[in-house]
């Protein structure tokens, strides 16, 4: 004999626990990773701090709009301010993008550690 269909509650919670397991697994990801590139306090947060102040005067000596950056290094408005306001780690394809434009490329080797 076959089993029963599950319920759809029941498929519900399992749904939610392997949702809450993925969520564990992602933050247990996400502090791997701040932790090979040295710590979301040392080096990392002064590299994206670099390339923020980097953007921020490449714009301005261009007289660039941010949209118009945005546009030129082929990236979303949102992403670009975020990389302006240092809130996440560059992707490789962004800092090649961002190479470039000039980003100079002690920066870029910095920004380029492991994920």
């Amino acid at each position: 004999m076959s089993k029963p269909p599950v319920s759809v509650p029941r498929a519900m919670a399992h749904l939610r626990k392997a949702e809450r397991a993925i969520g564990v697994a992602a933050r247990h990801v996400t502090a791997a990773r701040d932790e090979l590139r040295g710590g979301p306090a040392s080096g990392t947060q002064e590299a994206l701090q670099q390339l923020a102040d980097w953007l921020r005067t490449y714009r301005a000596e261009q007289g660039l709009s941010r949209s118009a950056l945005a546009r030129a290094a082929k990236l979303s408005l949102s992403s670009l301010k975020n990389l302006e306001d240092a809130r996440y780690w560059p992707s490789q394809s962004t800092i090649d993008r961002l190479g470039k434009l000039g980003l100079p490329a002690a920066l870029q080797a910095w920004l380029k550690t492991p994920a």
